[in-house]
């Protein structure tokens, strides 16, 4: 989040769409430091954005964003893209 009004409006959406939040997990965390290896180079990936993209792999969910690019080189992950 940019500033303390973003972080306000994404706390509201989240509880409005009664969202889980999921914990890091050990599982999680070796995925994310694959992904990086693999990709922090090439494409530029982020600690914060590979975390993300192994929450949902882990999980079986698809990933809701609003930049696509960050997360396309990503192998499997289903990705859904928004408006912001």
């Amino acid at each position: 989040m940019r500033n303390k009004a973003e972080l306000a409006a994404l706390t509201e959406m989240l509880e409005r769409r009664g969202a889980t939040v999921l914990t890091l997990t050990e599982a999680i965390t070796s995925q994310a430091t694959g992904l990086m290896e693999a990709l922090t180079l090439s494409h530029g990936l982020q600690m914060g954005d590979a975390l993300i993209a192994a929450t949902a792999q882990e999980h079986r969910l698809p990933l809701l964003t609003g930049n696509i690019k960050y997360f396309a080189a990503i192998e499997g992950l289903i990705i859904h893209g928004i408006s912001i």
